[in-house]
């Protein structure tokens, strides 16, 4: 039990950092060639993000109170 809290919540932090990272290239790409749509896009992946880091701490406080 207590290693699929584990991964579950690797799982999630993996989707924290993708969700960051894509964030951050939109950012980028923004100042090359504005486009009026990335704040919605901005907006989503930090919503992603947020609601993965939630699952990521859930996760995490189940695994170590989940037994071996």
């Amino acid at each position: 039990m207590k290693a699929d809290y584990k991964k579950k919540s690797s799982i999630a932090l993996g989707v924290v950092l993708i969700a960051l990272i894509s964030i951050m290239e939109t950012w980028m790409a923004d100042h090359r060639l504005p486009n009026p749509a990335s704040p919605i896009v901005w907006s989503v992946l930090g919503a992603v993000a947020v609601v993965a880091f939630g699952f990521f701490c859930w996760f995490r406080a189940k695994a170590h109170q989940a037994p071996d």
